[in-house]
């Protein structure tokens, strides 16, 4: 067991993808999810105020795509941890999202096996 509580971030321009999400991560005691948003500039904003210790961002969103959100809030915080999520799971997004900071990269219609693995992995 985790000595403390994995405060997690939702950001997907996708209210349904955001709902299953946090459906699949409060089914797990040592994560709370602390906050959501639908675009990129809400996610710097919310990451500001909020500090969570992980941020599951989606590519593909409104206002700031979450390859430049991601590469923002890297700058901002170090230490915060950053999964990034897309559909379009090709090498080359794969690649963009770890250069501009990213920890993790997986895909969408993987997230109910390999989400909650991923978070644990990164945190032990």
């Amino acid at each position: 067991m985790l000595a403390k509580t994995i405060r997690v971030l939702l950001v997907d321009d996708e209210a349904r993808l955001r709902q299953m999400a946090r459906h699949l991560l409060v089914s797990d005691t040592e994560i709370e999810v602390v906050g959501e948003a639908a675009d990129g500039r809400k996610a710097v904003d919310l990451n500001s105020e909020l500090g969570p210790d992980l941020i599951v961002m989606d590519i593909a969103m409104p206002e700031l795509n979450g390859l430049e959100a991601t590469r923002i809030i890297r700058k901002q915080s170090a230490n915060t941890k950053i999964i990034v999520i897309t559909a379009m799971a090709a090498e080359p997004y794969r690649k963009a999202a770890i250069t501009m900071g990213a920890d993790a990269f997986l895909s969408k219609g993987m997230l109910d096996s390999d989400l909650i693995p991923t978070i644990h992995g990164m945190f032990s």
